[in-house]
């Protein structure tokens, strides 16, 4: 068991042979919190004590690289819906440009 004594907060590690658990223990409080790969406001507001071991955490489930493959995939839907947007706003100006040649053609026809 490994402490990380502040003042205010202890973080706990606790080696599990199946997985490594890590959890926070607030002293002022006496709760523990358990650390998830997604964070918490909570531990945020703890400090570098709680964001040491948050990190692990991250680096052990794989949580950075599956968020890193999301934010691409999000860029890419992104990048494809900005060019269906412009290939539409092409149309609809080559439709007014062709809608603005026939018109003087109607009027000459109507003279």
């Amino acid at each position: 068991m490994k402490y990380i004594r502040t003042p205010y907060v202890k973080a706990l590690k606790f080696f599990n042979s199946m997985d490594d658990q890590i959890k926070v223990h607030d002293r002022a409080t006496g709760k523990e919190m358990d650390i998830n790969p997604e964070g918490s406001l909570g531990l945020l507001a703890l400090g570098d004590i709680a964001v040491k071991p948050w990190r692990e955490v991250r680096a052990k489930t794989g949580y950075e690289k599956e968020l890193l493959e999301r934010v691409a995939k999000f860029r890419e839907e992104v990048e494809k819906k900005k060019e269906e947007m412009k290939r539409k706003r092409e149309e609809k100006q080559k439709e007014k440009e062709k809608e603005q040649q026939e018109q003087p053609k109607d009027e000459q026809k109507d003279s």
